[in-house]
């Protein structure tokens, strides 16, 4: 059962002959009446207290799974950028590792060139050396052939022409 503190004020009560004195029954309900006043008006006081504490901790709530999520996201966002820089980097190698073997490649066939040529060279060079010592031999015959013996020179100058 509610009261207010006019219920409280207004109630009435038998009158008996040895009842209660009036004046301090009235004096006692005017207290109490005003008593609940005080109470129902820290009631209402604390239930606006606490209405806004409630109003509060709801806020505090929403903020906190806004910063849960926001967290959240930043987590998802740092493993995404992590799985791509990986990717990124596999990437880079798997590219640095064609390129690698692509100049290797051109370099094995550059060495092979090179070779190729030192041979040919090598050919050049032997075949250079053999024409040289047959023409210095054959010169050196002719020197042997004019130091020993007074060869004329008609046939000299025939045998010039032979080598040549």
């Amino acid at each position: 059962m509610k009261f207010s503190s006019d219920d409280i004020i207004k109630q009435e009560f038998e009158r008996r002959v040895r009842g209660y004195d009036v004046n301090q029954v009235r004096e006692f309900l005017e207290g109490v009446a005003r008593e609940w006043d005080h109470l129902a008006m820290n009631a209402k006081q604390a239930q606006k207290e606490r209405d806004e504490l409630m109003a509060e901790v709801r806020e505090y709530r929403r903020r906190e799974r806004t910063l849960q999520d926001a967290l959240d996201m930043a987590r998802q966002m740092s493993e995404d950028l992590k799985h791509q820089a990986t990717r990124e980097a596999e990437l880079l190698v798997a590219d640095a590792e064609i390129k690698a073997e692509k100049i290797l490649a051109e370099c094995e066939d550059e060495i092979s060139r090179a070779q190729s040529e030192v041979r040919v060279l090598e050919e050049r060079r032997v075949r250079v050396l053999a024409e040289l010592k047959a023409t210095l031999e054959t010169h050196l015959a002719f020197v042997e052939k004019f130091e020993t013996s007074e060869v004329e020179w008609d046939a000299i100058e025939e045998e010039t022409n032979l080598a040549t």
